[in-house]
């Protein structure tokens, strides 16, 4: 079984970090990444789209540093939800990283990614569930089912 952890600090009314842990057929990452709270509610309300055109994807991507549209340069986490196959699964690619500068290493840079399918009833309380955490704080959880 796989699933998606989601924590948020707000820093302030505005900003906050938002922490991941993905988990999954024995693999685990963790991320985190610092967030304009709008966006974080943006994100949760993109979350109860539905359906996700064929070839959408509802994404959410934070790091390091600034490029072309604004989107990081070095990704600590990354999140896309698109529709899979023709039976209503969803697909949730997770991307985390973590840049281990305390140490000086930070030319080798630790990566986790995970990819598992979902569904839209998951996907609608993981909706409701980052709604509540950037109000009430507490957890986000995203479960995903087996890929094979």
């Amino acid at each position: 079984m796989f699933h998606l952890r989601l924590t948020y600090k707000p820093d302030d009314q505005h900003h906050g970090e938002l922490a991941a842990i993905a988990e999954g057929q024995g693999f685990r990452g963790h991320g985190a990444a610092w967030f304009n709270r709008s966006v974080l509610e943006e994100f949760a309300r993109e979350l109860g789209l539905y359906p996700i055109p064929q070839g959408d994807r509802i994404v959410l991507r934070g790091g390091e540093g600034l490029g072309a549209e604004e989107s990081p340069v070095s990704v600590c986490l990354g999140l896309s939800i698109s529709a899979f196959g023709r039976l209503g699964s969803l697909r949730v690619d997770v991307e985390l990283a973590h840049t281990a500068l305390a140490s000086g290493l930070s030319d080798l840079p630790l990566r986790a990614s995970l990819a598992f399918l979902t569904t839209y009833a998951d996907l609608e309380a993981f909706s409701r569930g980052v709604a509540a955490m950037l109000d009430h704080g507490g957890e986000a959880v995203l479960m995903g089912h087996d890929n094979g």
